[in-house]
């Protein structure tokens, strides 16, 4: 046994939407005039497409309807292409858009120097954060420390003050202060 309510379609009722559809009605309207919701229409649609009947023979009949407008219509953009081209171009424009649909073309933009600049920091063991610039800036100057200088007068290099120290302060190598460090 079926519940619900009992479905208003029949014969009389598919063949007055499907008149309205094959004449170009849009769906809304066809509904409309014929007194059911849209949202009743596509639910018949739905069922019709699983063969369930009476939806079936409706999902076939409005389809139909739907594919008979269509056809009418290109009839008559066909008719119209031998005065004028542009029919032409609007129908493959629509039927094969991936092939012919109208797109513009847009120069590339080109940046001749970036106006704005990506900062990124990386936290350092200490916990303290430093920007990648500032640590390519401290490798460098420790790179420039760590360089062998010219002996004078034969003193061996290993014997000499410290003259650079790094300063977790400012994040910089740093000249040694000889007067902080001496008693």
């Amino acid at each position: 046994m079926k519940r619900g309510r009992k479905t208003i379609l029949n014969a009389a009722l598919t063949k007055r939407i499907c008149a309205l559809l094959a004449k170009g009605s849009s769906i809304k309207s066809g509904c409309i005039l014929c007194g059911i919701g849209e949202r009743t229409y596509f639910d018949w649609q739905e069922r019709g497409k699983a063969g369930e009947e009476p939806y079936a023979t409706f999902f076939a009949a409005a389809t139909r309807a739907r594919e008979q407008h269509k056809q009418r219509l290109i009839e008559v953009v066909m008719k119209a292409v031998d005065r004028d081209a542009k029919h032409a171009e609007w129908l493959l424009e629509r039927q094969f858009p991936r092939e012919f649909a109208p797109f513009e073309r847009r120069p590339i933009p080109r940046e001749e120097q970036a106006t704005t600049s990506v900062k990124m920091y990386c936290t350092l063991p200490s916990g303290n954060v430093a920007s990648v610039d500032e640590m390519m800036e401290v490798a460098r100057q420790w790179h420039e420390a760590a360089q062998p200088r010219e002996q004078h007068e034969n003193k061996p290099i290993e014997n000499e003050p410290m003259e650079m120290w790094y300063n977790p302060a400012t994040r910089r190598v740093e000249p040694v202060d000889n007067a902080a460090g001496e008693d």
